[in-house]
């Protein structure tokens, strides 16, 4: 069979709608044979021809960043309707007859509608409703447009009027609010004894051991969580002492003399205004009674108040 080159994935998008004569045509990632559209080894595309004209069936789950652009060149491209329905990943069907490509489809659908509903989602996040409406009417749309029986799909109909009523919502929302509360109240508690076990310990000591010795961390996973959360700062950076050199050290592997932060350091530990000084070529970016945050380092001020307690 002869083959054709293209370019680019636009120009392949259009050929596949006005240019197909039954030649393969492909790009480096792309191609299309007769009525199928692939990205890579995976189809994601059908033109279905119906007693009700054409439609494009095409997958826009993304399996990659690559697929995603032949999927919108394919789509951008299209002169019908487009109904968005599940392929599968690795799934070359260009040899496979229009009924086999339809009952792969329809099977796919049952496949998704049971994935959602074992997942007992709770649908109190916008995304997760959207999604299953979406899944859905796309069903709906295919079982229209080809006359394809998808199993499953009146259970999934069924599921879902119930799933997502008011009432239903309302109350997931109060149980994940109240394992939200419950587990919040556990790790306050939890917090809360660590902080009394470590209450005699440098603090230096404790971010040198939780912080920067490996294998001290890899026995101490839990308690380590602790030491991170107890501060109360999202996302913190510690920075330890290197008294043999003069040193100090960041856990985001920045290192610099003493001498580069002791002028901050004690205008810091006075209060007076740090935010857009220069500590060894970083901004001060905010100082509040949580953290000190110095270009991408967000240190605890306990942290900050434990170096000044030795340098100052």
């Amino acid at each position: 069979m002869t083959k054709h080159a293209y370019g680019n994935v636009v120009d392949l998008g259009h050929a596949f709608f006005h240019n197909n004569n039954g030649e393969t045509c492909y790009t480096r990632s792309a191609w299309f044979k007769k009525n199928t559209f692939g990205s890579y080894g995976t189809s994601i595309g059908y033109i279905y021809e119906g007693k009700k004209g054409k439609v494009l069936l095409a997958d826009n789950s993304f399996y990659s960043h690559t697929t995603c652009k032949h999927y919108g060149a394919l789509v951008s491209a299209c002169p019908f309707d487009v109904i968005n329905v599940p392929f599968r990943y690795g799934y070359n069907t260009s040899n496979w007859t229009k009924k086999e490509v339809l009952k792969f489809i329809a099977e796919n659908f049952t496949r998704d509608f049971e994935r959602e509903i074992g997942d007992k989602k709770t649908y109190t996040r916008a995304k997760d409703r959207e999604y299953a409406l979406t899944l859905l009417a796309n069903a709906n749309r295919f079982v229209v447009a080809t006359g394809t029986r998808i199993k499953g799909l009146a259970k999934f109909n069924k599921f879902l009027s119930k799933a997502l009523s008011a009432e239903s919502i309302r109350k997931a929302s109060e149980r994940v609010r109240k394992v939200a509360q419950a587990k919040a109240e556990k790790t306050k508690k939890e917090i809360a004894d660590f902080k009394k076990s470590i209450s005699n310990k440098p603090l230096l000591d404790l971010v040198d051991d939780y912080m920067f010795n490996w294998d001290y961390y890899h026995t101490h996973e839990k308690e380590r969580e602790l030491f991170i959360n107890m501060f109360g700062v999202p996302s913190p950076s510690f920075v330890k002492l290197l008294k043999d050199t003069n040193e100090i050290t960041t856990t985001k592997h920045i290192t610099m003399p003493v001498s580069a932060i002791t002028t901050a350091l004690r205008a810091w530990k006075h209060k007076h205004n740090i935010v857009g000084h220069s500590v060894g070529g970083y901004t001060i970016l905010a100082n509040n009674d949580k953290f000190v945050k110095i270009g991408c380092h967000t240190i605890p001020v306990a942290n900050i108040q434990a170096l000044a307690d030795v340098l100052l």
